[in-house]
């Protein structure tokens, strides 16, 4: 088999199974994704692709994001990964604020007041 580039031996790994072949394949050099498997582009009727373990160009990048997010979380944390102390955060004067007065009394509507008396 030829592959479409180079794949490194010491990074790739194979399985044999009772019924089949597995291989995972590392490349030599990062970089996009290949168009295909092999360099040829006739179909190989023995050759076949495991989706279950397929990974898409997009997991990888979101696999990264979230390593990423991880680590901002991580980071966030104050001095010595302690929180910062809140306690003086309603230590000023508490200020009243309109939406603390009580809701008034709803008005009754005066369109039925004028049915009922005709």
């Amino acid at each position: 088999m030829e592959f479409y580039g180079e794949i490194s031996k010491s990074d790739s790994k194979y399985a044999v199974r009772d019924r089949h072949v597995e291989f995972i394949l590392k490349r030599k050099e990062a970089g996009s994704y290949w168009p295909r498997l092999l360099k040829t582009t006739t179909k190989q009727h023995w050759l076949k692709v495991d989706f279950q373990k397929w990974r898409d160009e997009s997991e990888e990048e979101e696999e990264e994001d979230t390593r990423g997010l991880d680590q901002m979380l991580k980071d966030m944390g104050g001095i010595n990964d302690t929180l910062p102390n809140m306690d003086d955060i309603n230590a000023e004067e508490e200020e009243d604020d309109s939406d603390d007065d009580e809701m008034p009394d709803l008005e009754e509507d005066k369109t039925d007041e004028k049915e009922t008396s005709e």
